[in-house]
C-alpha cells in the first residue's frame, strides 16, 4: 500500500485496516471509511461539509437550521413540513413521542396515543418559538 499521510485538509486518518478500509474523521466530527484511492483523490479536503456549508450559505442557511440523523442531514425547523421530525413511536410505551430542540437542548413534549396529537403539540411548540421556554414551563405546570 502506498504511503498514506495522516491529514488531507479537514480529513484525519484514524487508522488503516487495509487499502479498502481507511477509517477517517473530518474536523466537523463526521466519521467515515475511504479507500486508498478515494483518500488521495485530488481536491478531497473534507467529508463534504465544506461544500454543504457553501451551498447552505447561498440560501441563507447554516448547519444549525438542520440536524443529523445518522448520516442524513434533515430539516429540524417545522413539523408541518415533515411530520416525522420530532415525532417518533416508542415501542416500549406504545405511544407517540413529541420532542423539539431549542437552543441546542432537546425538550420532551410528551407521549401521545395518537400520532396526530403528537404532531399538534410539536406544531404548537414551533409556533411559540419566540417565547418557547415560558410556553414549555406553562405546559408542564398544567399537567
Amino acid at each position: 500500500m502506498e504511503n498514506i499521510k495522516q491529514r488531507y485538509g479537514k480529513i484525519k486518518v484514524n487508522y488503516i485496516e487495509d487499502e479498502d478500509n481507511i477509517h477517517c474523521i473530518c474536523d466537523c466530527g463526521s466519521k467515515f471509511i475511504l479507500t486508498s484511492k478515494q483518500i488521495q483523490e485530488e481536491g478531497r479536503e473534507s467529508c463534504g461539509c465544506t461544500i454543504r456549508q457553501l451551498l447552505l450559505a447561498q440560501v441563507g442557511k447554516t448547519d444549525d437550521d438542520f440536524k443529523w440523523v445518522g448520516d442524513i442531514l434533515t430539516k429540524e425547523k417545522t413539523a408541518s413540513e415533515n411530520t416525522g421530525i420530532g415525532i417518533s413511536y416508542s415501542k416500549e410505551k406504545k405511544k407517540w413521542r413529541a420532542r423539539i430542540t431549542f437552543q441546542k437542548k432537546e425538550f420532551n413534549l410528551g407521549y401521545f396515543i395518537n400520532k396526530e396529537d403528537a404532531i399538534a403539540i410539536r406544531k404548537e411548540a414551533e409556533e411559540n418559538e419566540g417565547n418557547f421556554l415560558e410556553w414549555y414551563e406553562g405546559k408542564r405546570k398544567r399537567k
